[in-house]
C-alpha cells in the first residue's frame, strides 16, 4: 500500500524538484503530487502569516519584534523561500495536464475522469455533470477542457497557467451564466468570493473585482439554454 511521504522526503523532492525541475517529478504518484501540493501551500501560507505578524509588530514596536534577527537578510531569505514555493507549485499543480485539443469523437471513453471535490459539499459526479451540461454539451469547451479545470479548481484548488479563453461574446455570456447557475445551487455551502474566483481564475475575460460587483444582481436566466 503507498505510504505518504515524510517531512523529509518532501523536502527531498522539493529539493530535487529546484535542481532539476520536472524531470524530478516523472512517475510520480497522484498522492504524492497532492500531498506536495498541500504542504507548499502550507509553507507559502506561513511564511504570508510571519511576515504579516513581523510588520505589525515593527510598527508597534512590540517586543517580538527583534532587529537583530528580523535583518534586511532574514526578510531577503523569507522572499526567496516565497517565490521559490510559489514558482514550484505552479509547476507542480500544472504536471500532466493536458492541452486543449479537439475532442477526438472516436476516442476511447472506457476510462472515467474522475476528480475529488475541496470546494463544497456537493458529490462530484453533480459537479461534472453540470458543467458538462452547460460548457462541453454546447462545444463551449473541450472534454479535456473541462478534466482539467475540475481537477485544477475543485481537487488542486490552484489556478492554471494558461486560462481557458472564449471565442465570442455569446459563448462568455454562456460561461457566465453556467457558474453563476452552479453558485446558485450551492450557495448555502460558502461564500460568494470562492464561486466568483472559480470563474475569474480558469477563464478568460472575467476579472475578479468586475465580476464579483455584478454578481448578485445578474440572472442568469437569460443566458442559459
Amino acid at each position: 500500500m503507498l505510504q505518504e511521504l515524510s517531512r523529509t522526503e518532501l523536502r527531498d523532492l522539493i529539493n530535487r524538484v529546484t535542481q532539476y525541475g520536472s524531470t524530478a517529478l516523472e512517475g510520480l504518484p497522484k498522492m504524492h503530487r497532492l500531498q506536495l501540493i498541500h504542504y507548499l501551500k502550507y509553507q507559502i501560507n506561513r511564511i504570508e502569516v510571519e511576515a504579516n505578524q513581523l510588520a505589525a509588530t515593527k510598527a508597534d514596536n512590540n517586543e517580538d519584534y527583534n532587529p537583530q534577527i528580523h535583518t534586511p537578510e532574514y526578510y531577503a531569505n523569507c522572499y526567496v523561500d516565497y517565490d521559490i514555493n510559489k514558482r514550484l507549485l505552479s509547476l507542480v499543480s500544472n504536471l500532466g495536464q493536458p492541452e486543449p485539443i479537439q475532442s477526438d469523437p472516436e476516442q476511447s471513453t472506457n476510462t472515467k475522469f474522475t476528480f475529488e471535490n475541496e470546494i463544497n459539499s456537493s458529490p462530484p459526479d453533480d459537479v461534472y455533470e453540470h458543467f458538462n451540461k452547460y460548457l462541453v454539451s454546447q462545444n463551449i469547451i473541450t472534454e479535456n477542457q473541462l478534466h482539467q479545470f475540475l481537477e485544477s479548481a475543485f481537487e488542486l484548488e490552484t489556478p492554471i497557467i494558461n486560462k481557458i479563453a472564449m471565442s465570442d461574446a455569446q459563448r462568455k455570456k454562456k460561461v457566465y451564466a453556467c457558474f453563476h447557475t452552479f453558485y446558485n445551487g450551492n450557495k448555502i455551502q460558502g461564500n460568494k468570493r470562492k464561486y466568483v474566483k472559480l470563474l475569474s481564475d480558469f477563464f478568460i475575460g472575467y476579472e475578479y473585482e468586475n465580476t464579483a460587483r455584478n454578481w448578485s444582481s445578474y440572472d442568469p436566466k437569460k443566458d442559459v439554454i
